[in-house]
């Protein structure tokens, strides 16, 4: 995703190399052949911003292309935010405070790397959403989860909700919301 703006702010930077390199650069074959490359990468780049609709692209797009996240999920999330302790799938947790700021996310997109004294929340985060791990996840004691429709603990949890403890509140093909009931 970032090959068309890497090659579009490039050009100018090896323009400005080949202007104020050595005489002997000048007009060799190889900084002609490099030019070249670099002039036909940055018309494919610019193609692609093109194809990709980077100067139009809708919240439809972005949910198609990127996180598969639900647009309908983010509209009833603005009307119902989602509560403390929730779990969120990955890529749902950003797009959820981007459209939402008001709903409580347990990660998002910038806490893969976070650490605190050797714990580290993204591996909690993937051994209850990769592993299916259940011990972990009723020690989170979530109030809510906001995850993918197609992840196992979505075919778990729909079971509490027939003995009452977890309620759907939403559901389409790209996402599911559970919330606790009290």
């Amino acid at each position: 995703r970032m090959i068309s703006p890497y090659f579009i702010v490039s050009l100018p930077v090896f323009l400005q190399f080949i202007v104020k390199s050595s005489s002997k650069w000048k007009g060799s074959i190889l900084g002609l052949i490099m030019l070249a490359f670099l002039i036909s990468t940055d018309i494919t780049g610019i193609y692609r911003l093109y194809q990709n609709k980077f100067f139009n692209f809708t919240l439809s797009d972005y949910c198609r292309n990127g996180p598969k996240c639900s647009i309908e999920a983010s509209k009833y999330l603005k009307i119902n935010p989602l509560p403390n302790r929730s779990l969120t799938s990955y890529n749902f947790g950003g797009f959820t405070l981007w459209q939402n700021s008001e709903s409580k996310v347990f990660i998002d997109g910038r806490m893969d790397q976070w650490q605190k004294k050797g714990y580290r929340v993204f591996a909690d985060h993937q051994e209850i959403l990769s592993n299916t791990n259940i011990d972990l996840f009723i020690k989170y004691n979530f109030n809510a989860v906001y995850i993918h429709s197609g992840n196992e603990l979505v075919g778990i949890l729909k079971k509490q909700v027939k003995n009452g403890t977890w309620k759907i509140v939403f559901e389409d093909g790209n996402a599911t919301i559970f919330i606790k009931n009290k």
